[in-house]
C-alpha cells in the first residue's frame, strides 16, 4: 500500500486531494498535514511514497500567514532526505516551476489549471 503525505493548508483543497488520491492511485494509508512543521514531522524518508506539496504554507500555528518560502525549504529537505519519493508540487506560483525543478520536484502543476485533475493523474501515474 502507497503512502502518501498530502501538505495542504487549505481544508477544502485537502479533501479534494485526498479523493484525487483514492481514485487515481487506490488503496493508500494518507497523511494529511497544514503547515510546514506538521509535514516535516510527517514525511518519514524511504516510507514515504509520494508528495503532494502546496508551496503557500504558513511554518506552524504560531505563524498563521502562508510563505512560499516554507513550501520551498520542505521541498529541499524532503528531497535531500529521500531522492526516491515522488514529490509533486501542487501551487499558484507558475513563476517558481523552474526553481521547484531545480530543487527536486517530480513534477509541477498549477493549482487553478483547468487539467489539473488531468494533471494530477498524469503524476501519480
Amino acid at each position: 500500500m502507497k503512502r502518501v503525505l498530502i501538505v495542504e493548508d487549505a481544508a477544502n483543497y485537502r479533501r479534494w486531494l485526498r479523493g484525487q488520491v483514492s481514485r487515481l492511485v487506490g488503496p493508500a494509508e494518507v497523511t494529511m498535514a497544514e503547515t510546514g512543521e506538521s509535514a516535516g514531522a510527517a514525511f518519514v524518508p524511504g516510507e514515504t511514497d509520494l508528495v503532494l506539496l502546496d508551496l503557500g504554507l504558513p511554518s506552524d500555528d504560531s505563524d498563521p500567514l502562508p510563505r512560499v518560502e516554507t513550501g520551498l525549504e520542505l521541498l529541499t529537505r524532503m528531497r535531500s532526505a529521500d531522492p526516491k519519493a515522488v514529490i509533486v508540487v501542487l501551487t499558484s506560483h507558475r513563476e517558481l516551476e523552474e526553481t521547484c525543478t531545480r530543487a527536486g520536484c517530480d513534477s509541477f502543476l498549477g493549482k487553478g489549471d483547468a487539467a489539473l485533475a488531468e494533471g494530477l493523474a498524469a503524476a501519480l501515474a
